[in-house]
This record gives structure tokens, C-alpha cells and sequence, in this order.
């Protein structure tokens, strides 16, 4: 009876044992990939506070080295045509765009009163956020060759064609 007990008991202490292991092992992985995400949305953070002050000083050489060209234009709605906006028309689209109303808020907020107000991106807020790609408004963002790059904007593309 004694020795049956005494096998119960190390039985239990090694089932605890692999447990607590087992626990520390996961522990030990969400971190790591908690980590690399936070070293991703710094490194994006950092890419947003360059691309921030460009907009505000309108450093169009700045914003150029920073988009992706040619840039995908498309209409708030997915079902709207799609058009690209090459380098030698990025400045009237992109004065255009920063003069629209975003449509999240009810004072006619333009995207330009947004991007001012908006230093430090917080998930969920108006911002959305995968490993290589990004979503601020109606702004997206690829990491493209180890770098962030403006690729789409949304807005009311109904007044422009393609040209």
C-alpha cells in the first residue's frame, strides 16, 4: 500500500513538473513573438512620425521617396474603379486628398486634420496593422524591400479619371 502511494505521489510531482515546463516553454514563445511584433510596430511607428512631418512641412521629395509608385488610387467604396497616380501627378492628388473629409468624424475632419492629430498610432484606432502591411485611415502602407512605403490612398475618386 505504502509503495503504491509513494508511485502515486511521483506520479503526480511528474505531471506537475511536465506541466509547469511545458507552460514556461509557451511563455517563453508568446514573448518572442510578442516581441518581434513590438519591434515591427516601433519600426513602423518611426516610419509614420517621418511620413507625419513630411506631410505637415508638405516635403513632396520626402513623401515621393516615400510612396510607391505608381500609387493606387481608390474610391471608398471596394466596388469603385481603381486608378494609379504616377510621380509627375502625386503632388495634385495627394493636395486633393489631404483636403478631404475623412467621414470618421462629424465636424469635417480632412485627412490632412488627421494625420496633425495623429502622432502615435494606437491599434484598433483608426489604424490597422499586419506584419508587412498597414492601414492608417484611408492611407495604406507596405513594407516593400525592408522599407515602409505609402501604396493606396482612399477618396472620392468619381471627380478624376485615369489618365
Amino acid at each position: 500500500m505504502q509503495k503504491t502511494i509513494s508511485l502515486l505521489l511521483v506520479l503526480i510531482a511528474l505531471f506537475y513538473i511536465n506541466a509547469t515546463i511545458n507552460q514556461g516553454k509557451s511563455i517563453i514563445a508568446d514573448n518572442s513573438k510578442n516581441l518581434v511584433q513590438t519591434v515591427i510596430n516601433e519600426e513602423f511607428q518611426s516610419f509614420w512620425i517621418d511620413f507625419r512631418g513630411a506631410i505637415i512641412s508638405l516635403d513632396y521629395i520626402k513623401l515621393i521617396e516615400m510612396t510607391n509608385f505608381p500609387l493606387i488610387s481608390h474610391d471608398k467604396r471596394d466596388e469603385d474603379p481603381q486608378f494609379l497616380i504616377y510621380k509627375d501627378r502625386f503632388y495634385y492628388f495627394l493636395k486633393v486628398f489631404l483636403n478631404e473629409d475623412t467621414g470618421m468624424t462629424t465636424d469635417g475632419e480632412t485627412n490632412l486634420d488627421f494625420i496633425k492629430r495623429t502622432s502615435k498610432l494606437e491599434e484598433g484606432i483608426y489604424f490597422t496593422k499586419l506584419e508587412n502591411w498597414c492601414r492608417v485611415a484611408a492611407m495604406e502602407f507596405q513594407r516593400i524591400n525592408n522599407s515602409w512605403k505609402l501604396t493606396r490612398i482612399y477618396f472620392n475618386t468619381t471627380n478624376f479619371n485615369s489618365k
